[in-house]
């Protein structure tokens, strides 16, 4: 996982079955189209940036997944709670498995594909990404308290150009 060789992905994903694949990311909040293919495990259906950072804050979560929303409350101008967010929950994974995850993504930060991040010098873990003919790059990071995402790419699918994967487009930001 650290280099993104993703030959081992491909292997679980056929141990466990290209559909139950498909289940567990709907259990993690992924509602884009998918299909039971053996691609999946190397991300070739679309997915967006609020569905892959909600899907990976649940590894930070110990397992449970919160439903994003976008405003937590709303007050007047005394204070008074007008509007609050009904937060929502619910357990994906045991948090012996959002450890175990955790754990192989801070070694992403540490050693691989993501190492620029650990110049930071906080606890991280995280994922890059890049589409073939590296038409989208994209980076996930978590720490104990914070999930963040960043994509880069366009509307259509037409390269950023050559060698733009997500550790060298994305990462950055």
């Amino acid at each position: 996982m650290e280099e993104s060789r993703n030959v081992v992905t491909a292997k679980l994903l056929d141990y466990i079955s290209p559909q139950t694949g498909v289940e567990y990311c709907r259990k993690f909040g992924i509602t884009s189209t998918l299909y039971p293919y053996l691609s999946l495990s190397l991300g070739t259906f679309d997915v967006s940036l609020l569905e892959l950072v909600s899907a990976y804050s649940t590894f930070a979560n110990k397992g449970v997944r919160i439903r994003p929303y976008f405003i937590s409350r709303i007050e007047d101008r005394e204070g008074t709670v007008l509007e609050e967010a009904k937060v929502e929950a619910e357990y994906v994974i045991s948090p012996q498995i959002a450890y175990l995850i955790s754990s192989m993504l801070q070694g992403v930060i540490l050693r691989g594909t993501g190492a620029a991040a650990s110049s930071l010098g906080i606890p991280l873990a995280g994922k890059t990404g890049t589409t073939s003919k590296y038409t989208d790059a994209w980076f996930i990071g978590f720490s104990p308290s914070l999930c963040a995402g960043v994509w880069v790419g366009n509307d259509t699918k037409i390269t950023l150009g050559d060698r733009q994967a997500g550790a060298v487009a994305a990462l950055p930001a």
